[in-house]
């Protein structure tokens, strides 16, 4: 799967395209990062990191989902964080 992200508020243009690998991770209560690569989709609670050969884009932590979407391309799932907004995209 290919992945995109877009942050929309504030509208500077900020994320990453063509990744080719989504890890969540997040801190748990002794001070460690638990790492996912299992989830498919943004998830709340979760930061997500996305990778490319060139590039890494890293999220603050997902506090809400606000729309979800498959069209014929994938999925595209709209995600608020603890400061901005984004679009998110997973291309089949």
């Amino acid at each position: 799967m290919i992945y995109a992200l877009t942050r929309l508020t504030p509208d500077d243009g900020k994320g990453i395209s063509g990744a080719w690998v989504m890890t969540h991770f997040r801190e748990i209560a002794s001070g460690d990062v638990e790492t996912d690569t299992e989830p498919q989709t943004p998830t709340v609670g979760w930061q997500i990191l996305l990778e490319s050969p060139r590039h890494w884009y890293r999220t603050s932590p997902i506090t809400e989902i606000l729309e979800e979407e498959e069209t014929e391309e994938g999925l595209h799932i709209t995600f608020k964080t603890e400061n901005s907004i984004y679009s998110w995209r997973a291309f089949r």
